[in-house]
C-alpha cells in the first residue's frame, strides 16, 4: 500500500504578530496539518469533515478546536456552481506562546486541558460560548500588544471552561483516506464516494465520475489500496452509519438507509464485520 502523502503547511503570521486569525477563509479541500492549533468557525457551507481518524458532518455555525499536527480537511456537499459560500473564520497559533510547564500552573490549567484535549478534535455546542469566542476572534486583528495576546488567553480559558463539547476523532476506526493526497486518481475515487455514499452506487458511475475505464478500476483501486472498491465504500458506510447511532434517534433501519445501505441484512453483515460489534451492540456500548 502506498504510503499516506500529506501537504505539510506553514502559517505565515503578519508582521510583528506571532499567531493568525483570518475571515471568509474558503475552506480546504486537501488534506493538511501544521504544528499550529487551529481554532475554526464555520460561517457558512456543509459537508463532510475530516480530522484524524473521524468523518463527520459539517454544518453552519460548528466550532472545532483541531490540535496541532491533526490532519485535517473539508469536503463541501454544495455543488461547485452553488452561488452559497463555503466559508470560515480561522485562529491558528502556536506551543510556543505557552509556559513549557504549563499544566504545573494553576492559571493555565483551563487553557492546557483544552489544548490537550485538542488533539482528538474538540467540537464546541454552547451557542452563548461560539456567540462570545466569535467576538473575541472576530477582534483580535484590531488590537496589538499584549491585548492581542490576552484576548487569545482568555479565549482559550472560556473553551477550556465548557463541558458541553464532544470528540471528534474517537480513536477506534481509521478512514482509508487519510492514506492519499487528493490530486491523484485514488483519492479522486474517495472523494466521490464520501460525497455520494448514501445513493446507489454502480461500478459504472463512479468510473465515469473518476474518469478510469470501468473494466480495469476495480484492478487498480485493489493494487493501490489492498482493498476492493465495495470494501472501501461499505466503511464509509458503516462510519457514517457510527455517526448516527451515537448522534441521533433514528432507529437501526432508518440508519441502515440513511447510510447507503438499501438490504438490512447486508448492513448488519458489514457492520460486525468492520466494527466487530452489531449496530445493537454498539449503541448499548455508547449508552455505558
Amino acid at each position: 500500500m502506498e504510503t499516506k502523502v500529506i501537504d505539510n503547511r506553514k502559517v505565515i503570521c503578519g508582521i510583528g504578530c506571532s499567531f493568525k486569525y483570518d475571515s471568509g477563509v474558503e475552506l480546504t479541500t486537501s488534506l493538511h496539518c501544521h504544528s499550529e492549533y487551529e481554532l475554526i468557525y464555520i460561517m457558512e457551507g456543509h459537508g463532510k469533515e475530516f480530522v484524524g481518524d473521524s468523518v463527520r458532518e459539517y454544518h453552519t455555525d460548528d466550532l472545532v478546536l483541531i490540535g496541532a499536527n491533526l490532519p485535517h480537511l473539508y469536503l463541501s456537499d454544495m455543488p461547485s456552481s452553488s452561488e452559497s459560500n463555503n466559508s470560515c473564520c480561522i485562529l491558528q497559533f502556536p506551543r510556543s506562546l505557552f509556559p513549557e510547564q504549563m499544566e504545573s500552573i494553576q492559571e493555565y490549567s483551563q487553557i492546557y486541558t483544552v489544548l490537550e484535549n485538542s488533539t482528538r478534535g474538540v467540537c464546541f455546542h454552547s451557542k452563548t460560548l461560539k456567540r462570545n469566542v466569535l467576538q473575541i476572534m472576530e477582534g483580535i486583528n484590531m488590537q496589538r500588544g499584549i491585548d492581542r495576546l490576552t484576548s487569545l488567553f482568555k479565549l482559550l480559558d472560556m473553551l477550556g471552561k465548557s463541558d458541553n463539547i464532544t470528540f471528534v476523532s474517537s480513536l477506534k476506526y481509521t478512514n482509508p483516506l487519510d492514506r492519499y493526497i487528493l490530486d491523484d486518481p485514488i483519492s479522486r475515487i474517495f472523494s466521490f464516494l464520501i460525497n455520494n455514499h448514501r445513493k446507489e452506487l454502480t461500478l459504472e458511475n463512479i468510473a465515469t465520475h473518476v474518469h478510469i475505464n470501468a473494466t480495469s478500476i476495480c484492478r487498480f483501486f485493489k493494487q493501490r489500496t489492498g482493498k476492493t472498491l465495495f470494501q472501501c465504500l461499505n466503511e464509509i458506510r458503516v462510519e457514517h452509519a457510527c455517526k448516527l447511532l451515537g448522534n441521533s434517534n433514528l432507529t437501526i433501519a432508518q440508519v441502515a438507509w440513511e447510510s447507503g445501505f438499501r438490504n438490512q441484512a447486508h448492513f448488519n453483515k458489514q457492520f460486525r464485520q468492520i466494527t466487530k460489534l452489531t449496530p445493537t451492540e454498539y449503541v448499548k456500548n455508547l449508552n455505558t
